[in-house]
């Protein structure tokens, strides 16, 4: 039976499964060592070496990625102002348009009624229906950021906490739809450090359970 094949057959249920264990996990210690011994000394060197070209690398490299940077960072500046120029230029323009509809559904509407009085029945319910279906276009004289080959533009956001207690509340309450636990996840490594170093495990809202981690030291 290979080693493989030993590791992966054997579960620790008892004292005599755990000795098993121990003698498997010495010997892959050992292996482990042996290996080191043989295969550090060359992948240190390329390490060392690969280091080097990879510093040689950023020297060149840095300074382009900085003007990148800062390229990238007044575009942006200026294509996020242009864009929220355009939208609101769209929005008076769509603000002015249905202000016209208004006025011509009522200039219609009112010369419906008089036709209506006058006797026309014909001509009023011609004027409601054109009334009813009246449409003026918002025209915009913004025409946006031209788009050149190589460069993309992709909407991202940024994001300020301004209020945690309504974050959360909004989450709890599903009127956002976000998984409470992967937002706090990111930060159980907090929580972890804290309890390690004060054995208060007793924390609202979490399960803390104290488990035995076993290691190889190899020695």
């Amino acid at each position: 039976m290979t080693l493989q094949q030993k590791v992966e057959s054997l579960s620790v249920v008892d004292q005599t499964t755990y000795d098993e264990a121990v003698e498997l996990l010495l010997g892959v210690n050992k292996a482990i060592k042996r290996a080191e011994e043989i295969l550090g000394p060359p992948v240190k060197s390329a390490y060392a070496h690969a280091l080097e070209l990879a510093n040689h690398k950023k020297k060149f490299v840095g300074p382009l990625e900085d003007f990148k940077v800062t390229l990238t960072k007044s575009m942006s500046n200026w294509v996020t102002m242009m864009e929220n120029r355009r939208k609101e230029e769209e929005r008076v323009a769509r603000e002015e348009a249905e202000a016209l509809e208004a006025e011509e559904r009522l200039r219609l509407q009112q010369q419906s009624d008089e036709a209506a009085e006058a006797g026309d029945e014909l001509l009023a319910e011609e004027l409601q229906t054109q009334a009813a279906t009246v449409f003026v276009p918002a025209v915009s004289q913004s025409a946006g950021v031209s788009k050149t080959k190589g460069i993309s533009h992709v909407t991202d956001y940024e994001i300020e906490v301004i209020n945690l207690g309504a974050f959360l509340k909004a989450v709890i309450s599903k009127k956002v739809r976000l998984d409470l636990a992967s937002i706090c996840k990111i930060r159980l490594d907090i929580v972890k450090t804290y309890i390690r170093n004060s054995k208060h495990t007793d924390i609202p809202g979490l399960r803390v359970r104290e488990i035995k981690k076993v290691r190889g030291t190899g020695q």
